[in-house]
């Protein structure tokens, strides 16, 4: 395996380093074979370029949590103002509104003006 190269996070180059072995073994015999593993600290642009990302990831996620809470305030101010504007229509409807009534114009256009009689 001339030039592979395995990248994995969250290694320590002191203690994680050192000769590996795999061994094998059925009914058709056994196998063993070993490398010798060399844990390499970042660059210096690996580390600016991790560090970097993660204030991408964290920025974006904060984005996406104010944006979270400007969309439930919005829908809250809405379904508000549709229950308050709900209580005006039943007013509306219980009481009427005859100062409203516009002589000039013929009932049927005024009907929901007038008070709802319950008797």
């Amino acid at each position: 395996m001339g030039g592979t190269r395995l990248v994995v996070n969250l290694l320590h180059p002191e203690k994680d380093g050192g000769l590996f072995s795999c061994v094998a073994s059925n009914l058709a015999g056994r196998s063993e074979h070993s490398r010798s593993v060399r844990v390499e600290r970042l660059s210096d642009w690996e580390h600016e370029t991790v560090r970097t990302l993660l204030v991408v990831v964290l920025v974006t996620s904060a984005g996406l949590v104010v944006l979270l809470g400007v969309v439930c305030y919005c829908c809250r101010r809405h379904r508000l103002a549709k229950d308050e504007l709900n209580s005006a229509d039943i007013a509306l409807f219980l009481h009427g509104d005859p100062a409203s009534i516009n002589p000039s114009l013929p009932v049927e256009e005024q009907a929901t003006l007038l008070p709802y009689d319950q008797g």
